[in-house]
């Protein structure tokens, strides 16, 4: 009888319900026998193997219903066998309640794993969630769960600590703003879970209202940051494929043109006025014609045409987003537009259309390094998630100044998102105060289409937020909004705890208000810019002598010899997995392959580093095959999670080869070079 394929999610399902089976069996073992120590150590285990179930990517419960119908009948079996423990569970975590204070607990070794016990979830990643704690809490109990396995800890500091106070591997935030540091600086694996020390801890000055405000301002500044992670994680698991396959056919153009980072120097001083498309814009657009000349006006393509209309042509005009949006730009007149500032692995229309206006930069930070590193001139500017967030952030990195906001709304306006007159400026937003959630009406046959091409849902019942208004009181909002608020806060912020900050303006005369950020009419910023802005060099100058100064014939040369290792390495990748493939299948009727197996593989890892393509479209997959392998208990379950690589490489190669074909086919005269 035919065996059924290999389920590797179930595979690994399996094996771990058999471990929380086991572990829930000694829990309940030690429980009886009074032995605190084991019954603590298989719950700790329970609580890490319950968060690998969940790092598959998929729900326990839905991972049973999609398991074969083979696998069922066992898992069922194991579930109730697990399931046996969990009243203890519950009961030995909450056995001090009513016995012993907080405090009480606190002075002894064995009270302090009590609190943690309490503190920490059934589900529980040790080594990727994050413990915080207030710098009021005694150290012994941060010391307590760092034994208990946990590696990051982060610590709220109203008062910078002493060196010899700081406990190793534990990060402390002096400054609620170092809390986005702390996740850029997260290494391999997302934490999924929080929680606060402070919750079921003494703390030692709860009347300190003081103290206890700066702390909750740490708390909201970290949730914000956290959110913002998980956004950014999730965005690239969802558009990495997208933004490298639309990546390497942009790339023959990439050579050809100016990038962000020759910018430099370029502008420094000089005021530049961020031009976003919110409803605000319609009270204030026909003043803009007053800074033509005296500012750099750089705009995202969304509001190209509400400019238009209005007699503004903005010097820059921005695309970060990788969809197939080309549609806001119909009818603008981009030849009256000194640059089009675009985002490597933007779509390829944009490129196609208006390639002679193109200088590029790195929209999407971890993906897109790999593009401009070929040419030795990445320059991290970062991302926020917005357009315009990313327009601030390069003001900054081209010192700028000031730098003045118009039409940044980050709010829901008068049942609006985009300004009148902008390629959306219909779209209407239905509010329904009553649930406060809202939807979308009246979207344009583009807007439909961009959502088609992202595949997401054209209308979504969202949520609705409110943040603080720009005239006092609070203004309603969407949870993407709210977070590139946060991200203009702390980017604000940033500068202006510099010696000689940049100047910050916020003249958008409606929607919301950002902390940072001088808020003033618009007229008023235009006089005091006056004859002093930039009138020294056209911004027009300043792009053709930049765009002339580019060695296309060096960069397609260096371009070249990249795309050429690439394709032997992923020529061989996939010649290394079908033989792989064959060899594990040879391995599953006898042993004696296994070493002819691992050697394969290892040039097979080497073939991938090399051409990190495929690393870079599929680090889910890949995340989820070294997971398998991390729990692999069986030669059987070692081949599952080696098989998910092996299928991955014969999957992909023929899909991104074409396009590395491709690219080299324009750049075929740099052959012999």
């Amino acid at each position: 009888m035919k065996q059924p394929p290999p389920d590797y999610n179930a595979d690994f399902l399996l094996t771990v319900l058999r471990e929380l089976a086991e572990f829930s069996q000694k829990v309940l073992a030690a429980g009886s026998a009074g032995d605190e120590l084991a019954t603590r150590a298989a719950i700790d285990q329970m609580r890490q193997l319950f968060a690998e179930l969940q790092g598959i990517g998929q729900e326990t419960k839905q991972q049973v219903d999609d398991a074969p119908a083979h696998a069922k009948e066992e898992i069922a079996k194991l579930l109730e066998s697990i399931y046996k423990s969990n009243a203890f569970i519950s009961a030995w975590c909450d056995r001090y309640n009513g016995i012993q204070t907080q405090a009480q607990l606190a002075l002894t070794p064995e009270g302090r794993n009590a609190i943690i016990d309490r503190l920490i979830p059934p589900t529980w990643n040790w080594k990727l969630d994050i413990l915080t704690a207030n710098d009021d809490v005694d150290p012994a109990l941060i010391k307590t769960a760092i034994e208990r396995g946990q590696k990051r800890v982060v610590v709220f500091c109203v008062s910078k600590p002493n060196e010899e106070e700081r406990i190793p591997d534990v990060h402390y935030l002096t400054d609620k703003k170092q809390a986005s540091i702390f996740f850029q600086m997260l290494d391999f694996g997302e934490a999924h879970r929080s929680v606060n020390l402070n919750t079921s801890s003494n703390q030692k000055n709860d009347s300190d209202d003081e103290r206890t405000a700066i702390y909750a301002e740490f708390h909201v500044e970290f949730t914000a940051a956290w959110k913002s992670y998980l956004v950014n994680k999730n965005t690239i698991r969802f558009f990495g494929r997208r933004w490298l396959m639309q990546g390497l056919e942009n790339l023959p153009t990439i050579a050809e043109r100016a990038t962000f980072s020759s910018l430099r120097e370029k502008f420094i001083n000089t005021p530049m006025v961020i031009i976003s498309p919110g409803p605000s814009l319609d009270k204030n657009v026909h003043q803009l014609k007053l800074l033509k000349g005296k500012a750099l006006l750089m705009a995202p393509a969304q509001g190209a045409l509400a400019l238009s209309r209005a007699g503004v042509i903005p010097d820059i005009i921005v695309v970060a987003d990788p969809a197939d949006f080309i549609y806001v730009l119909d009818g603008f007149p981009m030849e009256q537009v000194d640059a089009l500032l675009i985002g490597v692995s933007c779509h390829p229309k944009f490129y196609e259309k208006y390639k002679k206006k193109i200088i590029t930069f790195n929209a999407n930070a971890g993906i897109d390094v790999w593009i401009s590193d070929i040419f030795h001139d990445t320059a991290h500017i970062g991302s926020g998630g917005s357009v315009s967030t990313d327009i601030f952030t390069m003001g900054l990195y081209l010192q700028c100044n000031p730098i003045v906001l118009v039409g940044q709304d980050l709010a829901l306006t008068n049942g609006k998102q985009y300004a009148s007159a902008s390629a959306d400026g219909k779209m209407s937003i239905k509010l329904d105060a009553e649930s406060g959630t809202f939807t979308y009406g009246d979207l344009s046959r583009g807007f439909q289409d961009t959502l088609a091409d992202m595949a997401v849902d054209s209308s979504p019942v969202q949520r609705m937020l409110t943040i603080p208004g720009y005239y006092g009181g609070v203004v309603q909002t969407k949870p993407d909004y709210a977070m590139f608020h946060s991200e203009f806060e702390n980017l604000a912020a940033r500068e202006n705890a510099k010696e000689s900050p940049i100047r910050l303006l916020n003249c958008t005369e409606g929607g919301a208000f950002i902390k940072g950020f001088e808020h003033i009419p618009l007229h008023e910023a235009i006089t005091q810019i006056g004859d002093t802005g930039r009138a020294r060099e056209k911004t027009s100058d300043i792009m053709r002598v930049l765009q002339n100064s580019v060695d296309a014939s060096a960069r397609k040369k260096l371009l070249y010899q990249r795309l050429k290792r690439a394709q032997v390495s992923l020529e061989k990748s996939h010649q290394l997995a079908l033989r792989c493939a064959k060899t594990a299948t040879g391995v599953q009727r006898s042993n004696s392959k296994v070493a002819k197996l691992s050697k394969v593989e290892n040039e097979l890892a080497k073939a991938i580093q090399d051409s990190a393509f495929l690393a870079l479209a599929n680090q889910v997959e890949i995340a989820d095959a070294i997971q398998l392998g991390s729990r692999a208990k069986t030669m059987q379950q070692s081949l599952a999670a080696s098989g998910i690589l092996h299928n991955l490489v014969i999957r992909e190669v023929p899909v991104i080869l074409p396009l590395v074909d491709a690219a080299l086919m324009k750049l075929d005269p740099f052959a012999d070079d």
